[in-house]
């Protein structure tokens, strides 16, 4: 992997490259205040990222999954390939309702590392389930699609108003202050948009947010699947 010329991130790196996007899409001022502050606090909190880094598949979903029975024969999607956070493929699995399943497959992957086992993994695994919808909004004003902005902003105002609820599923170590305020809070800046559009661009997922698609939008992120909706 090391010689293979594939993108490769240490704890940190990755870390900051979260709260530069976090930064991105706080500048659109579409982002609900609640989720800044929560997803803020959690990408503070240098506790939460203290992993080893390994290959990440990166899009790891069902629909990636080829299964002959109860064995799993084949994985495919794997043009996101990387040396990373290994939430990043557990996010899917906080959406299951099958809580046999999520202790089986955690228990096999847990078994199957050398390292010590990893304390915040489905933590980061839930916060990269979140966070995917900030980076689809991010997406949408790229490619100035307005459907897909306003389905953003609309799975984004579900999101914040579960979390605040019911709370959400924990994405930090230590319980959000509340008076905690973000750095992220401001509006859209003058060129904000043009910005967006030249630093970003769509790309290609597999469907996985279980509601009928529109024509011409893109598919929403894999990790997305993992929220709550009504």
């Amino acid at each position: 992997m090391s010689n293979a010329d594939l993108p490769s991130y240490t704890p940190n790196e990755f870390r900051q490259r979260r709260l530069n996007e976090l930064d991105q899409a706080a500048t659109t001022g579409k982002i609900p205040p609640l989720l800044l502050r929560r997803w803020e606090h959690a990408l503070e909190d240098v506790s939460l990222w203290r992993f080893n880094p390994c290959v990440v598949h990166g899009d790891l979903h069902e629909d990636n999954l080829l299964v002959d029975g109860d064995r799993v024969t084949a994985v495919t999607g794997w043009t996101d390939l990387r040396i990373g956070d290994p939430a990043d493929d557990m996010a899917w699995l906080v959406a299951s309702n099958d809580q046999d399943f999520v202790d089986a497959v955690l228990g096999h992957y847990t078994s199957s590392r050398r390292d010590v086992p990893d304390a915040h993994l489905l933590r980061r695994a839930a916060l990269s389930a979140e966070f995917a919808l900030a980076q689809y909004l991010v997406k949408g004003l790229a490619a100035g699609n307005q459907e897909m902005i306003d389905e953003a902003e609309s799975m984004l105002t579900v999101l914040a108003e579960d979390v605040a609820e019911h709370g959400g599923q924990p994405i930090s170590v230590e319980p959000l202050p509340s008076l905690y305020t973000p750095r992220r809070l401001a509006g859209p800046k003058p060129g904000t948009a043009s910005r967006i559009r030249r630093r970003s661009r769509p790309s290609a997922r597999s469907p996985c947010w279980p509601r009928t698609r529109s024509p011409g939008l893109p598919p929403f992120p894999p990790a997305a699947r993992c929220l709550p909706c009504r």
